[in-house]
């Protein structure tokens, strides 16, 4: 484990390539919501890592490393969107089943289809659980043994992760050919995906104009008193 400390920014997630040398690649396989979570591939000295970057309130930072080789040999990924495609068969499933289990309790009758009511209700909920949190799993096969890594997208940054997902077959294909992790199209990818405008953008609250103070009128002046009359002049 190697810790740093290390200032939070807004709206940053966490990086591993943040407290390990500067011509580190990395490529960001799976980002938490809250951006304090991290599982990265990265490529420093010549040598291949996938590790899970982690940082706490104060801003520490810790990295966990899961894999280190010098040479990946094969890299397999696996897309279970057969999950999404059949999602309404889970529920059917999951709904029968419950419904047999409730019939057969109140119906002697029905009791022997109890086990193969539970059976269903509980490959239903699974299934739709699993739909829910809509895997995909990796696969890196090197000389010491293969590595695993199974990556959810529940409770992940999306559209991060989306990219991610569609861009490391090809990552990793190039990188299988020329020995470089280039990260330069996710990168671009990424920055322009959490730009777009489907992202919250803040904006500085609006304020509004005060309205002067009421002016007070001029004191109006005294009324002027009419000039006295003279008085009549008699004829002569």
């Amino acid at each position: 484990m190697e810790e740093k400390d290390l200032e939070r920014v807004a709206g940053l997630g966490v990086r591993a390539k943040t407290i390990l040398k500067d011509d580190a690649s990395e490529f960001v396989i799976r980002e938490s919501s809250d951006g304090n979570e991290t599982l990265s591939l990265i490529h420093v000295d010549d040598l291949m890592q996938v590790v899970t970057s982690k940082r706490d309130d104060l801003g520490n930072v810790t990295i966990e490393k899961h894999m280190i080789t010098k040479n990946v040999e094969t890299f397999s990924h696996y897309r279970y969107d057969w999950l999404d495609n059949y999602k309404i068969l889970w529920w059917i499933m999951a709904g029968l089943g419950l419904l047999t289990v409730l019939s057969s309790s109140f119906l002697s009758a029905l009791f022997f289809l109890m086990n193969p009511g539970v059976l269903l209700f509980f490959a239903g909920v699974f299934l739709t659980i699993m739909q829910i949190a809509d895997p995909e799993y990796i696969v890196f096969e090197t000389s010491s043994g293969a590595h695993r890594f199974l990556v959810y997208r529940m409770g992940s940054n999306r559209l991060l992760t989306n990219v991610s997902m569609d861009l490391i077959d090809d990552t990793m294909q190039e990188y299988l050919k020329s020995g470089k992790l280039d990260t330069s199209e996710f990168d671009n990818r990424s920055l322009f995906s959490m730009s777009s405008p489907s992202a919250p953008i803040s904006q500085p609250p609006i304020t509004v104009p005060t309205s002067p103070p009421p002016t007070e009128a001029p004191p109006s002046l005294p009324p002027t008193e009419a000039p006295p009359s003279l008085p009549p002049t008699e004829a002569p």
